[in-house]
């Protein structure tokens, strides 16, 4: 009888360490999922998301373009600051001494609240607004949220609030930069193409507004075929949608 309930003993206590492994197992494969998610939501895996091309840093970028200059000096053009709900933004933007290339600037410097500052930097240079060549520039200036003659902040939805940069013309075409300042824990990088922007408003009535691009050929005129695309904005990132064939020309007619 002893021998049995011994016996029994044993068993219940190797089942009992088999149970608390397997639950600490799954603990840890709990907060490791839950650390994935929480990265991905505050943007740290926006590569993932990014449509487009990342930027380099000024020391890449020096390395590769700017290796006739001793180094890279930036003098600031613009400090601004912008408040929206509980979310202070301090904007710093800089342009490189003596650049030689496109009037503008090639480093933005956000600081979101008490986070550390974050750095975007294009060596082939982001324009002025009032010295924007794109195709339609009205587009950023309409609705912007901050007084500035080098961005355009523009309010998507209470939790999207975008900042817009524009590119010099290159032969592949204007870089549109844009940068989800308010979804995300710090500002992040979700749209950077060669794109000129078209329009700005809510294109499936979910209440938060999304983007229309157009891309032309290099040599575009009035009557040059090129592609205009929708893009959608859903949990702070563009989701690109449909695709048509369209015709340059003018757009005055449009619903911004």
């Amino acid at each position: 009888m002893i021998k049995n309930i011994f016996c029994v003993t044993i068993v219940l206590f190797l089942a009992s360490c088999g149970y608390n492994k397997k639950t600490e197992k799954n603990q840890k494969d709990t907060t490791t999922n839950k650390q994935f998610v929480d990265s991905v939501k505050i943007g740290l895996n926006s590569n993932n998301f990014l449509i487009g091309d990342t930027l380099e840093s000024a020391e890449v970028s020096k390395k590769k373009y700017f290796d006739y200059y001793d180094e890279l000096v930036f003098v600031n053009i613009e400090k601004l600051s912008f408040e929206y709900e509980n979310n202070i933004l301090y904007i710093f933007i800089d342009s490189i001494v003596e650049f030689d290339g496109p009037k503008g600037f090639q480093r933005i410097n956000i600081k979101k609240n008490n986070e550390k500052e974050v750095v975007f930097f294009n060596g082939d240079t982001w324009l002025f607004l009032y010295d924007n060549s794109a195709t339609y520039p009205q587009v950023a200036k309409d609705n912007n949220m901050i007084t500035s003659n080098c961005i355009s902040i523009q309010k998507m939805s209470d939790d999207n609030v975008l900042l817009f940069l524009f590119g010099a013309p290159y032969p592949e075409g204007s870089l549109l930069t844009i940068i989800n300042l308010t979804y995300f824990k710090q500002p992040t990088l979700i749209f950077n193409l060669p794109a000129d922007l078209y329009a700005v408003k809510d294109l499936d009535n979910d209440g938060i507004k999304d983007i229309i691009i157009k891309n032309f050929p290099n040599d575009a005129d009035d009557t040059s075929i090129g592609t205009e695309t929708n893009y959608y904005l859903k949990n702070g990132w563009f989701v690109k949608g449909t695709s048509k064939k369209t015709r340059m020309g003018n757009v005055s007619d449009l619903d911004f």
